[in-house]
């Protein structure tokens, strides 16, 4: 992902060299079904590139959870809350990818606002400050996130996924960020304030927000 410059936090073996999947757990369970892979059975294989991927995700979605409930508690509007949730079942839906191939999950331990990649946790504090005293920022601000995650995901079903577990779970991911960037652009536009993309060149800024 070479959106954000991210040193890979992975220690030890990434992936099981077998593909045995692991046993059902209540964080798999919770997944909605539109977000689970469609294989229940023996899995496919995973690369190097895909397992990062993954890594790297999970705490991706995380920072967009953890900053939006921020803004909410900050703004009290119902958005941020909203699609803090939605982040929430992101990161479940990544959970479960990390669980069904035995990898380490870089979030088992660590509180709101708290991440293993020091990117993230830089990102994190620039992003809440920058939105805590003006909503208006909060939503520049989640914007920016979500063309971020538009903008990784899209990288990796054009690139590297092969995987199909990953590659349904990639998809639904990609259709909800812009769902939220058009939510986010939106309240700005209700506002009479205007948002340019960051990380999107106008072309698919301007393809997202037609659809």
């Amino acid at each position: 992902m070479k959106h954000l410059i991210i040193p890979l936090l992975l220690a030890g073996t990434l992936f099981s060299a077998n593909g045995q999947e692991k046993q059902t757990t209540k964080n798999q369970a919770a997944v909605p079904p539109c977000l689970q892979p469609q294989n229940t059975g023996q899995t496919a294989s995973l690369s190097r590139e895909e397992a990062r991927s993954l890594i790297l995700l999970r705490e991706e979605e995380k920072l967009a959870r953890d900053v939006y409930r921020f803004f909410h508690s900050r703004h009290s509007w119902r958005p941020f809350a909203n699609i803090a949730g939605s982040e929430q079942a992101h990161m479940d839906a990544i959970l479960y990818l990390l669980e069904r191939y035995d990898l380490e999950d870089p979030a088992a331990h660590t509180s709101e606002g708290e991440f293993i990649n020091r990117q993230w946790k830089t990102l994190y504090m620039e992003l809440t400050a920058r939105g805590k005293d003006d909503p208006l920022e909060a939503l520049r601000a989640a914007a920016l996130i979500e063309e971020t995650d538009i903008a990784d995901l899209q990288e990796a079903l054009d690139g590297f996924a092969e995987n199909p577990d990953v590659i349904r779970v990639y998809a639904n991911l990609l259709r909800a960020s812009k769902n939220h960037l058009r939510t986010f652009v939106r309240l700005l536009e209700w506002r009479n304030e205007t948002y340019s993309p960051v990380i999107l060149s106008a072309e698919e800024f301007h393809r997202i927000m037609e659809g």
